[in-house]
C-alpha cells in the first residue's frame, strides 16, 4: 500500500513540473479537446515500459547487493529533495499557461507526440535514472516483478491523472485550473517530497532500505 501510494505521488514530481510532454499536452487539447491528454500520456507510457524493463534486467542481478540498494537510496532521496525545492519554489510564483505563445502547432498523432516529446526531455531520463530506479529497487524487494508492476501502475496513474485534468482544463477553459490552484499543488507535492525524500536518505544511511 505504502509503494503505491509513494509511486503515484512521486510521479507526480515529474509531470508537475512543465516540460515537453506539457507543452504538446497543453497545445494540443486546445485545438483537439481533453481526449488527446490519455493518449499523450500513452505514448509517453511506452517509452517508461521500455525503460523499466532495462531497469529490472539490469538491477536484477545486482537486487541482493546492499552498497547497490544503499546508493540507489541516497541518490534517489536526494533527488527527491532537490526537486521539492525545485516545486516549492515554483509555488510561490507559478502561472499555470493556457497558451504558449510563439509555439508551432502539433499536427502529429496525439500517441507519437507523448513518446517523442518524452524523448526529446533530459529530464525524463535523470528522474528514471534516479527515481525511477530508486522505486524499481524497493519494488523488486518487496514483491518481485509484482512490486515493480504496482510502482509502474502507480506512477501511470500520476501521469494520466495529471494530464488528464490539465487536457481538460485547457480544453474547456482556465476557470477549472486558476494560477492559485497551480502553485497550492506545487506546494503540496513539493512537502510531500521532502518527507520522502528524508525518509529515503535516512533509510539508506542507516542499511534499511
Amino acid at each position: 500500500m505504502f509503494l503505491a501510494g509513494a509511486s503515484f505521488m512521486a510521479g507526480f514530481s515529474g509531470a508537475l513540473m512543465p516540460g515537453t510532454v506539457f507543452v504538446v499536452v497543453v497545445l494540443q487539447a486546445a485545438r483537439r479537446g481533453w481526449k488527446v491528454g490519455p493518449q499523450i500520456v500513452l505514448g509517453h507510457g511506452v517509452l517508461e515500459v521500455a525503460l523499466e524493463m532495462a531497469l529490472v534486467l539490469g538491477l536484477s542481478a545486482f537486487i541482493g547487493v546492499q552498497l547497490v540498494r544503499t546508493v540507489v537510496g541516497f541518490v534517489g532521496g536526494a533527488f527527491l529533495l532537490w526537486m521539492s525545492l525545485g516545486l516549492l519554489k515554483a509555488s510561490r510564483h507559478a502561472e499555470f499557461p493556457a497558451t504558449i505563445n510563439g509555439s508551432k502547432s502539433v499536427s502529429s498523432h496525439p500517441v507519437l507526440s507523448g513518446l517523442l516529446a518524452s524523448s526529446v526531455n533530459p529530464y525524463f531520463y535523470v528522474w528514471w535514472a534516479t527515481v525511477g530506479n530508486m522505486f524499481t529497487v524497493k519494488g523488486l524487494g518487496i514483491a518481485g516483478l509484482i512490486g515493480v508492476a504496482v510502482f509502474f501502475l502507480s506512477h501511470w496513474m500520476s501521469d494520466l491523472s495529471w494530464y488528464t485534468f490539465l487536457s481538460w482544463s485547457v480544453s474547456k477553459s482556465r476557470r477549472y485550473m486558476t494560477d492559485h490552484v497551480y502553485r497550492i499543488v506545487l506546494g503540496a507535492c513539493g512537502i510531500f517530497l521532502v518527507i520522502l525524500g528524508f525518509i529515503f536518505v535516512y533509510g539508506a544511511m542507516s542499511g534499511d532500505i
